[in-house]
């Protein structure tokens, strides 16, 4: 049987959740990271919210045939009070008709089988709506433009559609928030295979974007675009549809553990004014352009636990990179980078993003970078970072591996 039922003992009684994620289409391209966000999103909840019934659509599971199923399956168990919650991570189309279409993983490459093969958004959301439920709350993680996460056309000829737009309105009580608008491609996250859009989006619903732990529909859609604003080239608007002001999370008490990452970008961290370079621990090799970079452990910092990523908590290590080069020298994202400890022993970053390595960075000319990585907790201390392996990508035209960093000597008991 297609899908999976995942039943719990309920906080909330009534409610009802239908998460579907495709990340490996037949004919498609993938969306890396789709299978492990929506594993998320079910472990939100599930153990997050104690939604009585989470249905789990993942990859061939997600035909037109079992979406409709399943929707109607979740509008029939959803209670009188309860909320029936859809998530949709996967390729959207624009359909013949004005609405946006939820694509199946067995559609293929042309603009009729993508009409065949998909469903209407505005469909799915009649059929949610079908039930006795209190309120109907959808997260698309899909754009309507025809364009993947990379913006390469899904089939030939396919025209962006606004989304949501449907014979029948929506129910006041309904509320859609959609990952980007009709004429953009909704994109991954810099430095990490996960969809931008759940990431954030799961971020705030856990408390990020709360006030006095109550998170609405609209502090939750400014609190993503305000993330995404940020991400350096990307044009990606996310939208509501509905009552915004519904509150749709109470008691979210989890801080956002990446503040600071707002608005700041590469680019305007390297025009930040650059100190003086300093002899730091670390010794490199195996090219010159890494022969001018020290690197040292400057700092190592407590960080809680966060659910669904860092569930026993961990520890933040802050780097330095002082460069005594004359040019600019990138560093690639911090998944790239290879870690051990003084026993030798391979140490692997979690799945939260540190405060600024996220993505690729830059160490100035002659001067000094610091990020920072967070490990989890493994026994009772923090890691005793000794060794630090990463390429170094020269930045001066196109981006080409100018010599790999080997730092070692980093613990410093």
């Amino acid at each position: 049987m297609a899908g999976r039922l995942v039943e719990v003992e309920g906080v909330t009684e009534g409610d009802v959740a239908l998460v579907v994620t495709v990340e490996e289409y037949f004919r498609l391209s993938p969306i890396p990271g789709a299978r492990e966000t929506g594993r998320d999103w079910v472990h939100f909840f599930r153990d997050g919210l104690g939604v009585d019934r989470v249905y789990e659509l993942v990859d061939d599971e997600v035909t037109v045939e079992a979406l409709t199923r399943f929707a109607a399956q979740a509008a029939e168990d959803v209670g009188s009070n309860g909320t029936l919650w859809f998530v949709f991570v996967g390729h959207g189309a624009p359909g013949g008709n004005g609405d946006g279409l939820l694509v199946g993983v067995d559609a293929q490459q042309t603009a009729e089988s993508l009409e065949a093969r998909g469903v209407a958004l505005g469909e799915v959301l009649g059929t949610l709506e079908g039930g006795d439920q209190r309120r109907t709350v959808a997260f698309v993680d899909a754009c309507f433009s025809g364009r993947d996460g990379q913006g390469a056309a899904l089939a030939p000829g396919l025209q962006p559609v606004l989304p949501v737009r449907r014979q029948a309105p929506l129910r006041e009580s309904t509320v859609v928030l959609s990952a980007a608008a009709s004429d953009q491609f909704a994109g991954p996250l810099p430095g990490a295979n996960r969809p931008a859009f759940s990431f954030f989006l799961l971020g705030a619903l856990r408390g990020w974007a709360a006030s006095d732990g109550a998170v609405t529909a609209r502090a939750s859609l400014e609190f993503v675009e305000q993330k995404l604003r940020a991400i350096p080239g990307r044009v990606q608007t996310p939208e509501g549809t509905g009552d915004l002001s519904q509150v749709l999370v109470q008691g979210a008490e989890e801080e956002d553990p990446l503040p600071a990452w707002s608005g700041r970008s590469p680019a305007q961290r390297e025009q930040h004014p650059r100190p003086e370079p300093r002899q730091g621990h670390g010794e490199q090799r195996h090219g010159s352009v890494c022969d001018a970079v020290q690197v040292r452990v400057v700092g190592v910092e407590s960080v809680r636990p966060i659910m669904l990523h860092l569930e026993h908590g961990g520890f933040r290590v802050r780097l330095e990179f002082t460069s005594e080069h004359d040019e600019v020298i990138l560093l690639p994202p911090v998944s790239r980078a290879v870690f051990s400890d003084v026993d030798g022993r391979a140490l692997q970053g979690s799945n939260v993003l540190g405060d600024d390595w996220y993505m690729s960075e830059r160490i100035p000319s002659g001067g000094i970078l610091e990020l920072s990585v967070v490990f989890p907790r493994r026994g009772d201390g923090p890691p005793r970072l000794d060794v630090l392996e990463v390429d170094n990508v020269r930045a001066d035209g196109p981006f080409r591996v100018g010599c790999r960093l080997r730092a070692e000597g980093l613990y410093q008991p």
